[in-house]
């Protein structure tokens, strides 16, 4: 997963973490991490001039707002963690996948940086409107709208909080991994993607 990371740039263990909590809390605005809250009270006027014209233009902005949020910040990430040992993990996690890029700018310049754009490019403006498609807009609510101590909705009744795109089986296998299969996947968390289209 740490190596893995340096490809998809998405820290190891603040996915990790964050991941499971998600899972464990669908549903609930406040104790999903992956939920940045209702969007009504949360984005303001100016934020949302902002993207209505990033969504007009098709200039990718979800992802990245979401991976330096949700992953790359570590005020935030710390906020997962229960000790300065696991808070230790998740700055080596980032600085290990960060490393390579540094090193290779410093060897060869802002050239290096030039190469990697535009298959960065076409990959998050590809996977904005799809990440969008697995949970904004469903219905959610706060722990505080339930009476005691809140309970993570059981696996097999979070179809209610997710969907998922359906493709031919081709482009699910073999594009997407299976993992267009969000709610199937929220069925089985554990389950590898790959195995979701059975």
């Amino acid at each position: 997963g740490v190596i893995a990371s340096v490809g998809s740039l998405m820290p190891y263990e603040q996915w990790r973490v964050a991941h499971n909590l998600h899972h464990r809390w669908t549903g609930y605005i406040d104790l999903d991490p992956t939920a940045s809250g209702d969007n009504e009270t949360v984005i303001q006027n100016s934020q949302k001039t902002i993207v209505d014209i990033a969504w007009k233009y098709w200039i990718p902005l979800f992802i990245p707002a979401f991976y330096i949020r949700t992953f790359w910040n570590p005020f935030f990430s710390f906020s997962m963690t229960k000790n300065n040992k696991e808070r230790a993990f998740h700055i080596f996690c980032l600085l290990f996948m960060f490393a390579p890029y540094i090193v290779m700018t410093y060897i060869f310049g802002a050239e290096f940086l030039l190469t990697i754009f535009p298959g960065l490019y076409f990959t998050v403006w590809f996977a904005d409107p799809f990440l969008l498609s697995q949970h904004v807009h469903m219905p959610r609510f706060f722990s505080s709208d339930v009476e005691g101590a809140p309970k993570p909705v059981p696996l097999r009744l979070q179809d209610q909080y997710t969907r998922e795109v359906t493709f031919p089986k081709f482009i699910s296998d073999f594009v997407f991994m299976n993992f267009n299969y969000h709610v199937a996947h929220h069925y089985f968390p554990n389950l590898p993607a790959y195995h979701l289209g059975k």
